[in-house]
């Protein structure tokens, strides 16, 4: 039915409201969206930053990267420490070596400070301090023990040198001020706090006494063998040079034909007196039961192959100073090893924690800036 000019229809301006309605209702709902997945991104970015902070900050320094015995090491302090053994200490290996290098020598001192008291007691508050005034200028050395004549003349010229001038002594409040100040001075120098650097000065010490206790154990003579050695690289050929040698042939002119160690080969093989004790175990075996003019088996030392001559052996000859420390060096090692295999040891070192102590000691050590 035709509708008349004027007239308004009411059902399609109802449904002109509605749509307006709906899509007003539609826009809501986008902007709620909108406003939502805004908030869900800048969470996640949180998250992401706050991760990030974590990884990159929080947790580096506190991440626990080394267990020795009952002792454990975080990043922070390995990193304090590899710094120390780098200006101090005697890493093998250049930079790139020195964290792991680090972790070597904490775990050995844990093994001293754990293993070695039962051995050579324990090191006291009064030994660190002790050891300190030593090294700080603050008390004299031990002095070797003299024996009556030397003791006698040391006593005259003492009393001679007390009775032209009289030393003052020191206040004991001003030597116990001037003593803190020092060592205060010294531990910003090696960039330690005291607890941790008490401990590297009693491994230091319980390493020393274990050493002089080998050192007397072993004595000013040994068990000596003047040796030569022919050296190859392989099996076949050592033993062709031990069947010449069994037919014959002279040592001394094989071992400069054919030996591998250019700088005994040309002395005829010809090693020097060598204490049995200094020998590898291996090594040890196959000659300690061999008589003068004796010629060993192919002896395995890997990666060579090795055919010995004795050529004299004396029971008690007397030792250099260089083969009692060499002696007292593999004593201290094989005691060592015997007690890495008691004491746990376990590194939970990451190589994103590694390069975090690495960086650190780098600008350390160009003066950018400490662990």
């Amino acid at each position: 039915m035709p509708r008349p000019r004027g007239q308004a229809d009411q059902r399609s301006g109802s449904t002109r409201v509605s749509s307006r309605r709906e899509r007003d209702e539609r826009a809501r709902r986008t902007e709620r969206i909108a406003i939502v997945g805004v908030t869900a991104v800048l969470s996640l970015a949180a998250v992401v930053v706050l991760a990030g902070l974590y990884l990159t900050q929080y947790r580096p320094p506190r991440a626990h990267v080394l267990s020795a015995g009952e002792t454990d090491y975080q990043a922070a302090e390995v990193a304090r420490r590899t710094v120390y053994e780098s200006r101090f200490g005697d890493l093998q290996g250049g930079i790139g070596e020195a964290v792991p290098e680090t972790l070597r020598v904490l775990e050995e001192q844990s093994i001293l400070l754990e293993r070695a008291p039962a051995l050579v007691g324990a090191v006291t508050d009064e030994d660190v301090e002790q050891w300190l005034r030593v090294h700080l200028g603050f008390a004299p050395p031990e002095e070797p023990e003299a024996d009556a004549a030397d003791q006698a003349d040391t006593d005259d010229a003492a009393n001679e040198s007390a009775a032209d001038a009289p030393a003052p002594e020191e206040d004991p409040e001003a030597e116990a001020t001037r003593f803190a100040e020092a060592l205060a001075d010294w531990l910003r120098h090696v960039d330690l706090p005291k607890d941790e650097y008490d401990l590297v000065i009693a491994a230091g010490i319980l390493s020393d006494r274990i050493e002089d206790r080998f050192r007397e154990e072993i004595g000013e003579t040994a068990d000596q063998l003047r040796l030569s050695r022919i050296r190859l690289a392989d099996r076949g050929g050592a033993e062709d040079v031990h069947a010449l040698l069994l037919g014959g042939a002279d040592f001394a002119e094989l071992a400069g034909e054919r030996s591998a160690e250019a700088e005994y080969a040309s002395q005829g093989g010809d090693l020097g007196w060598l204490p049995l004790a200094s020998l590898s175990d291996i090594a040890r075996a196959a000659i300690e039961d061999l008589d003068p003019g004796s010629i060993s088996g192919v002896v395995e030392t890997a990666p060579f192959f090795d055919v010995y001559f004795v050529a004299e052996r004396e029971q008690a000859r007397p030792l250099d100073a260089a083969q009692i420390e060499a002696l007292v060096t593999r004593r201290w090692d094989e005691w060592m090893r015997a007690q890495r295999a008691i004491v746990a040891v376990e590194r939970d070192l990451s190589d994103g924690e590694e390069r975090w102590i690495l960086e650190r000691v780098v600008g350390s050590l160009s003066g950018g800036g400490g662990s």
